[in-house]
Protein backbone atom coordinates (compact mmCIF):
# COMPACT_ATOMS: atom_id res chain seq x y z
CA UNK A 1 0.00 0.00 0.00
CA UNK A 2 2.47 2.53 0.95
CA UNK A 3 4.44 1.26 -2.63
CA UNK A 4 1.37 2.93 -4.38
CA UNK A 5 1.13 5.88 -2.43
CA UNK A 6 4.82 6.70 -3.03
CA UNK A 7 4.93 6.48 -6.34
CA UNK A 8 2.15 8.81 -7.35
CA UNK A 9 3.07 11.88 -8.10
CA UNK A 10 1.06 15.32 -7.21
CA UNK A 11 -1.08 16.53 -10.08
CA UNK A 12 -2.01 20.38 -9.90
CA UNK A 13 -4.86 21.25 -12.01
CA UNK A 14 -5.04 24.56 -13.67
CA UNK A 15 -7.81 26.21 -15.62
CA UNK A 16 -7.34 28.80 -17.78
CA UNK A 17 -9.62 30.83 -19.71
CA UNK A 18 -8.65 31.35 -23.03
CA UNK A 19 -11.43 32.79 -24.57
CA UNK A 20 -13.19 36.10 -22.22
CA UNK A 21 -16.14 36.73 -24.12
CA UNK A 22 -19.18 36.74 -21.95
CA UNK A 23 -21.05 33.82 -23.45
CA UNK A 24 -18.54 31.51 -23.42
CA UNK A 25 -17.43 32.09 -19.48
CA UNK A 26 -18.93 29.82 -16.94
CA UNK A 27 -22.13 30.45 -15.35
CA UNK A 28 -20.10 31.59 -12.08
CA UNK A 29 -18.18 34.22 -13.68
CA UNK A 30 -21.30 35.97 -14.72
CA UNK A 31 -22.80 35.77 -11.17
CA UNK A 32 -19.31 36.66 -9.82
CA UNK A 33 -19.54 39.68 -12.47
CA UNK A 34 -23.51 40.49 -11.09
CA UNK A 35 -22.17 40.58 -7.12
CA UNK A 36 -19.54 42.81 -7.96
CA UNK A 37 -21.69 45.28 -9.51
CA UNK A 38 -24.45 45.16 -6.58
CA UNK A 39 -21.18 46.13 -3.90
CA UNK A 40 -19.98 48.96 -6.38
CA UNK A 41 -23.83 49.94 -5.55
CA UNK A 42 -23.49 49.36 -1.72
CA UNK A 43 -20.49 51.55 -1.76
CA UNK A 44 -22.03 54.08 -3.26
CA UNK A 45 -24.90 53.99 -0.85
CA UNK A 46 -22.34 53.88 2.31
CA UNK A 47 -20.28 57.03 0.65
CA UNK A 48 -23.76 59.31 0.11
CA UNK A 49 -25.32 57.86 3.61
CA UNK A 50 -21.58 58.63 5.32
CA UNK A 51 -21.59 62.51 3.65
CA UNK A 52 -25.19 63.50 4.50
CA UNK A 53 -25.05 61.60 8.26
CA UNK A 54 -26.59 58.84 9.77
CA UNK A 55 -29.52 59.88 10.55
CA UNK A 56 -30.39 62.00 8.22
CA UNK A 57 -32.96 60.25 6.47
CA UNK A 58 -34.58 60.05 9.50
CA UNK A 59 -34.57 63.70 10.10
CA UNK A 60 -36.33 64.35 6.78
CA UNK A 61 -38.65 61.49 7.40
CA UNK A 62 -42.58 62.74 7.09
CA UNK A 63 -44.81 60.24 7.40
CA UNK A 64 -49.22 61.24 6.45
CA UNK A 65 -47.77 65.06 6.53
CA UNK A 66 -47.24 64.56 10.15
CA UNK A 67 -43.03 65.72 10.97
CA UNK A 68 -41.48 62.89 12.75
CA UNK A 69 -39.54 63.50 15.93
CA UNK A 70 -35.90 62.32 15.15
CA UNK A 71 -34.51 62.63 18.60
CA UNK A 72 -37.45 60.60 19.54
CA UNK A 73 -36.83 57.89 16.84
CA UNK A 74 -33.34 58.08 17.90
CA UNK A 75 -33.80 57.46 21.44
CA UNK A 76 -36.01 54.72 20.75
CA UNK A 77 -33.40 52.66 18.86
CA UNK A 78 -30.55 53.63 21.80
CA UNK A 79 -32.77 52.17 24.42
CA UNK A 80 -35.63 49.71 23.22
CA UNK A 81 -38.59 48.85 25.22
CA UNK A 82 -38.47 45.42 27.59
CA UNK A 83 -39.88 43.03 25.90
CA UNK A 84 -40.80 40.62 28.77
CA UNK A 85 -44.70 40.76 29.55
CA UNK A 86 -45.98 41.66 33.29
CA UNK A 87 -47.63 38.96 35.05
CA UNK A 88 -49.42 39.40 37.92
CA UNK A 89 -47.76 38.37 41.01
CA UNK A 90 -49.11 34.55 42.21
CA UNK A 91 -50.87 35.06 45.79
CA UNK A 92 -48.89 32.17 47.37
CA UNK A 93 -45.73 34.22 46.41
CA UNK A 94 -47.34 37.05 48.34
CA UNK A 95 -48.46 34.55 51.09
CA UNK A 96 -45.15 33.15 51.56
CA UNK A 97 -43.50 36.72 52.12
CA UNK A 98 -46.28 37.68 54.36
CA UNK A 99 -45.62 35.01 56.69
CA UNK A 100 -41.94 34.73 56.89
CA UNK A 101 -41.58 38.45 56.76
CA UNK A 102 -44.59 40.74 57.18
CA UNK A 103 -47.23 42.48 54.59
CA UNK A 104 -44.91 45.52 53.89
CA UNK A 105 -42.54 44.08 52.31
CA UNK A 106 -42.91 44.84 48.37
CA UNK A 107 -42.25 41.64 45.82
CA UNK A 108 -41.21 42.44 42.14
CA UNK A 109 -40.83 39.53 39.49
CA UNK A 110 -39.34 40.31 35.78
CA UNK A 111 -39.76 36.96 34.01
CA UNK A 112 -37.07 35.89 31.38
CA UNK A 113 -38.21 35.30 27.63
CA UNK A 114 -35.39 33.18 27.09
CA UNK A 115 -34.96 30.35 30.12
CA UNK A 116 -37.83 28.55 32.47
CA UNK A 117 -36.95 31.08 35.43
CA UNK A 118 -37.58 34.45 37.16
CA UNK A 119 -35.85 37.57 38.93
CA UNK A 120 -37.46 37.32 42.65
CA UNK A 121 -37.04 40.79 44.29
CA UNK A 122 -38.31 41.56 47.85
CA UNK A 123 -38.65 45.27 48.41
CA UNK A 124 -37.44 46.42 51.51
CA UNK A 125 -38.88 48.91 53.44
CA UNK A 126 -36.68 51.99 54.41
CA UNK A 127 -37.28 51.05 58.27
CA UNK A 128 -36.21 47.79 58.23
CA UNK A 129 -33.47 48.56 55.58
CA UNK A 130 -29.50 47.61 56.81
CA UNK A 131 -28.41 48.56 53.80
CA UNK A 132 -26.96 52.40 53.96
CA UNK A 133 -28.38 54.84 51.49
CA UNK A 134 -25.33 55.41 49.38
CA UNK A 135 -24.98 51.72 48.42
CA UNK A 136 -28.67 51.26 47.31
CA UNK A 137 -28.71 51.49 43.44
CA UNK A 138 -32.75 53.14 43.95
CA UNK A 139 -35.19 54.49 46.22
CA UNK A 140 -36.14 51.08 47.16
CA UNK A 141 -33.91 48.46 48.68
CA UNK A 142 -34.14 45.31 46.30
CA UNK A 143 -33.00 42.05 47.62
CA UNK A 144 -33.15 39.52 44.28
CA UNK A 145 -32.51 36.26 43.30
CA UNK A 146 -33.26 34.30 40.39
CA UNK A 147 -35.54 31.35 40.70
CA UNK A 148 -36.63 28.58 38.31
CA UNK A 149 -40.14 28.08 38.14
CA UNK A 150 -39.51 24.49 38.97
CA UNK A 151 -38.83 26.07 42.37
CA UNK A 152 -41.71 27.94 42.35
CA UNK A 153 -42.92 28.67 45.44
CA UNK A 154 -40.07 26.66 47.69
CA UNK A 155 -37.68 29.05 46.35
CA UNK A 156 -39.55 32.05 46.84
CA UNK A 157 -40.14 30.78 50.45
CA UNK A 158 -36.41 29.81 51.06
CA UNK A 159 -35.23 33.18 49.82
CA UNK A 160 -37.55 35.30 51.80
CA UNK A 161 -36.12 33.10 55.17
CA UNK A 162 -32.53 33.65 53.80
CA UNK A 163 -33.24 37.71 53.52
CA UNK A 164 -35.14 37.41 57.06
CA UNK A 165 -31.87 35.51 58.26
CA UNK A 166 -29.77 38.33 57.14
CA UNK A 167 -31.39 40.88 59.26
CA UNK A 168 -29.62 41.59 62.62
CA UNK A 169 -31.68 40.08 65.70
CA UNK A 170 -33.23 44.01 66.69
CA UNK A 171 -34.62 44.17 62.85
CA UNK A 172 -36.28 40.67 62.99
CA UNK A 173 -37.63 41.58 66.25
CA UNK A 174 -39.17 44.67 64.56
CA UNK A 175 -40.40 42.35 61.36
CA UNK A 176 -41.92 39.91 64.14
CA UNK A 177 -43.87 42.83 65.65
CA UNK A 178 -45.45 43.97 62.48
CA UNK A 179 -46.69 40.48 61.83
CA UNK A 180 -50.68 40.22 62.52
CA UNK A 181 -51.71 38.10 65.71
CA UNK A 182 -51.99 35.17 64.26
CA UNK A 183 -48.53 34.94 62.58
CA UNK A 184 -46.15 35.94 65.85
CA UNK A 185 -43.82 33.60 66.93
CA UNK A 186 -44.24 32.24 70.57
Amino acid sequence: MSDVLTNVAPTVITTEVTDASPEKRAPIWKAVDKLGERLMVLEEKLKTTQAEGVFASVRSTVHNDIQVNPDMLIQQALNPPKISPEYPIPSDYREAVNFILNDSFGIKIDHYSDRNSFMFSIIVPERYSNTPPAQRPDVEDLRSKVITAADGVNGVRLWAERVYSNFNKETQDLIIQDRPFVNKSI
